[in-house]
């Protein structure tokens, strides 16, 4: 302000006093529109920051896009027990077209040092409410996995996918809402995954629910229909599998080691929600 006036003065001398008028008066009108500008600022840093974060959100979903399509092509998804790492290196390897060798990559994993990383994983479900009473029947299906027993791991397992996602339902109080219907499916875990914790999860823990809803709604879970008209496109494919088919008894051909991974990651991922006084 005093420089301004400064300014004004250093001109009198040399200004009629209409120019002299002018000058003042413009002078006076950018002070006028600075304050105006700072008086402003707050509300335009809190519309950026704003800006920024429908930003950052538009790309979240972008980057979640990615790795889930990442892993749904290879009928994956990420877990909690997955490292970072092994979840960029998926990514890269489908944005290099070469999606075909993540399954090994994901068997490698799981197999290393004496499968220690699914080992840890089945052992943090026991501190779990909802996993804790069958933890005797996780930890069988566990041995029969190390041993190769895939035939027994896999219908062991299947149904507390969908008991687990039950008890949690009830207990939320949301068993009068209908599960998201996907074609044709309708399953607990996603009207858990839906309501109960819907928008808290971290970036990966949200890449891992979505990733899975798609596998639960589309493959492991999809109805079969009445006359099971839908179960060709199982037997097809060993990566693919269907709670309905084989514990109605028409898939038998499902034991795979992957097929039995899959089953402990799908109970995995549902070991993301939290008992409802913790909540």
């Amino acid at each position: 302000m005093k420089s301004n006036e400064s300014l004004i003065k250093s001109y009198e001398s040399t200004l009629s006093p209409i120019s002299q008028a002018v000058l003042e008066s413009g002078l006076r009108e950018s002070l006028r529109l600075q304050e105006l500008f700072e008086s402003l600022r707050p509300a335009m840093e809190q519309a950026l920051q704003r800006l920024r974060w429908v930003a950052n959100l538009a790309m979240q979903a972008v980057e979640e896009e990615k790795a889930i399509t990442a892993f749904q092509n290879s009928h994956l998804w990420p877990t909690p027990s997955m490292s970072r790492p092994l979840m960029n290196k998926i990514v890269r390897l489908h944005s290099e077209g070469k999606s075909q060798i993540i399954p090994t990559v994901v068997a490698r994993y799981y197999k290393k040092n004496d499968y220690a990383t699914l080992k840890r994983a089945v052992a943090k479900w026991e501190s779990n409410p909802y996993f804790l009473p069958s933890m005797q029947i996780f930890k069988d299906a566990l041995e029969a996995h190390i041993n190769g027993m895939y035939t027994l791991t896999i219908p062991a397992l299947l149904p507390h996918i969908e008991g687990i996602a039950r008890e949690i339902v009830e207990q939320y109080g949301l068993s009068l809402l209908e599960p998201r219907i996907e074609g044709g499916a309708k399953t607990y875990p996603s009207t858990a995954f839906g309501h109960v914790v819907a928008g808290a999860f971290t970036f990966n823990e949200s890449v891992a629910v979505r990733g899975l809803s798609r596998y639960l709604e589309g493959i492991m879970y999809l109805h079969l229909g009445r006359g099971f008209e839908k179960l060709p496109e199982f037997s097809k494919r060993k990566s693919k599998i269907n709670r309905h088919a084989i514990l109605h008894g028409v898939q038998s051909d499902y034991a795979s080691y992957m097929n039995s991974l899959r089953v402990f990651l799908a109970l995995d991922v549902l070991s993301l929600l939290p008992p409802r006084e913790e909540s």
